[in-house]
């Protein structure tokens, strides 16, 4: 007996097997396959009964890493030779015992190579699983899979047989297990099973049970294409009136299958995922993914047409925002997708398109990203729609600076003469005036790079008018200037309310209740002193103050004349607009 054999033999014996397993695993990680071996095989020669042994395992026992412990089970299973019932039983134990962990369901593709190593066992289980009905765990799709291995026809007759039975619970389980069964390219049956769905469905049905059907339906119709009539006219049944959690498996295949699905079932899955509610976040996140495959696949007007459907919505409020991986490819391809949809959605007269459109550039930096106006969406369109835009962009656009004047200046070219004098004078005020930093050096550098004579002119121009303006103020009115002793008293006023500010801040941190807080008095470092385990004594360590600042452009109408801005950007945005 090799020392390894006798430590697993031991270890039973003194009721460690647990953690024998575990250490010898730790301690051999890149021989792992080797340990499940040697355990099955000591299994198998009467020495120790590991089905008992893993039995024991919680997920409760801190000592212990659990799914590494289970992970020896899952290499020793398939070749053991134990009870089809004590297997079932411990296979169902640690599943359960692992709760909602994603590996939580690694067990049961052992389990399943366990049945197909004995011809018997997948009816041993089949017939335990239906005379004692388990609530919480399915023992029937593992069995059917298995069962099908080996004799397919055999029990893809009993799956249909079954999909009839009484017990609502276990039509849903025989369903589910036409989903998991390979046909090797059998079409008969695959109409068969088919059928059997259609027939299912036709009875009482439950979320589970139409949960079980969608996933098997796109399963049967992934192994043969040509029945896509049959697979659109069961989906379209399932989706007529769908709960949370069938919307939930719906973005679910929509998330995995969006790259591969026929455009019928496309349509089908986005009709019914409208009616997603905006706080569940998880069927968002698939539907997001599933929407990025279908733009990769040159779909864009339909992700387009379902984003508009989505987020004009009254009674849900959506975001362009909760979509920020479709977001980042529209930054990606900004020319093809980013400033078309922007442009689609200014033009659509609607309030809740100009927001999303705004959220799209949430993300950006803080003042924003150049964005040009699709020209070929405006050809046919009545005069004045170039003034139009421009008032939506600096409007929706106003706090992301760039982003509205760079859209503003695109419109430039095309625009009528009567139309330029108005469009410069959005782009001055409030643009310019308001951003006399960041869209003034943004203009500079379009000149810069030789734009049109028209282009040049209107920049030119707006540039001088802003000169003139600046100059204006340095001539302030004497009775208007604040004295000394008001400028302190307001400065004493707005540091206090910092200095409040930041109290209540640090109160509620999270960060600083599990840290030590240093004060600095003086000095252009910090020193402080720690016990060094290698020499075994206090060691200094001294760390230089560093400059770290951060800025950003406030928007000088906001001071000078809050409530007029204010209102002409609530006018740009709403007018005109139908809904």
């Amino acid at each position: 007996m090799s020392l390894l054999e006798k430590q697993i033999v031991d270890s039973v014996q003194s009721g460690t097997f647990l953690e024998v397993v575990h250490r010898i695993y730790r301690d051999n990680f890149d021989e792992k396959e080797m340990i499940g071996k040697e355990v099955a095989a000591l299994h198998n020669a009467g020495k120790i009964d590991i089905i008992a042994e893993f039995r024991k395992l919680n997920s409760s026992d801190q000592q212990l890493d659990f799914f590494m412990i289970r992970h020896v089970l899952e290499k020793a299973l398939p070749s053991i030779d134990a009870p089809v019932i004590s297997v079932m039983d411990c296979v169902k134990h640690l599943t359960e015992e692992a709760g909602n962990d994603m590996a939580a369901g690694t067990l049961i593709l052992p389990f399943i190579a366990f049945c197909e190593a004995n011809s018997a066992r997948p009816d041993e289980i089949l017939s335990a699983a239906l005379i004692d009905i388990d609530d919480t765990f399915d023992f029937i799709t593992p069995a059917i899979t298995a069962g099908s291995n080996l004799q397919l026809e055999q029990y893809a007759n009993k799956a249909v047989e079954l999909c009839s039975h009484e017990n609502i619970l276990i039509r849903s389980r025989a369903v589910h297990a036409l989903g998991r069964i390979k046909y090797h390219d059998h079409e008969d049956l695959i109409i068969k099973f088919l059928q059997a769905i259609q027939t299912t469905l036709e009875l009482d049905c439950d979320d589970y049970l139409y949960v079980a059907a969608l996933r098997s339906i796109f399963a049967l119709f992934k192994a043969e294409s040509n029945q896509e009539y049959f697979a659109v006219t069961l989906t379209k049944n399932i989706l007529q009136n769908p709960t949370d959690t069938i919307l939930y498996e719906a973005s679910q295949l929509f998330f995995f299958e969006a790259k591969i699905l026929p455009v019928t079932l496309i349509d089908l899955l986005l009709q019914a995922l409208i009616s997603i509610n905006h706080e569940h976040h998880g069927t968002i996140r698939n539907i997001d993914s599933g929407l990025c495959s279908l733009l990769q696949r040159g779909m864009q007007e339909k992700v387009t047409s379902f984003l508009e459907e989505i987020l004009v919505q009254e009674k849900q409020e959506f975001s362009a925002k909760q979509f920020n991986g479709l977001t980042r490819e529209f930054f990606e391809n900004k020319e093809r997708s980013l400033d078309i949809l922007i442009t689609r959605w200014l033009l659509s007269k609607q309030v809740s398109l100009g927001r999303a459109a705004a959220g799209l550039l949430e993300d950006s930096p803080d003042d924003g990203i150049a964005v040009t106006a699709d020209l070929d969406q405006l050809q046919a369109l009545p005069e004045g729609i170039r003034v139009f835009l421009a008032r939506k962009a600096c409007g929706w656009f106003f706090h992301k600076q760039i982003s509205a004047a760079s859209f503003i200046m695109s419109l430039i070219d095309t625009a009528p003469n009567d139309e330029i004098e108005e469009i410069t004078e959005i782009l001055f005020h409030p643009l310019l005036i308001s951003y006399s930093g960041s869209v003034k050096d943004h203009l500079v550098k379009t000149v810069e790079e030789e734009p049109s004579e028209k282009v040049k002119l209107v920049i030119n121009a707006v540039l001088e008018r802003l000169n003139i303006y600046h100059e204006s103020l340095e001539s302030p009115i004497d009775e208007l200037v604040p004295i000394q002793t008001q400028r302190e008293t307001h400065l004493r006023y707005m540091s206090r309310l910092m200095a409040e500010s930041y109290k209540a801040a640090r109160k509620d941190s999270i960060f600083l209740s599990f840290t030590t807080t240093s004060h600095l008095l003086y000095g252009s470092r910090a020193v402080h002193c720690f016990e060094n385990e290698f020499v075994g004594q206090k060691a200094r360590q001294e760390i230089p103050m560093q400059e770290m600042s951060h800025s950003f452009e406030f928007p000088a109408l906001e001071y000078l004349d809050p409530h007029s801005l204010d209102y002409k950007l609530r006018t740009f945005r709403i007018e005109g607009c139908d809904s």
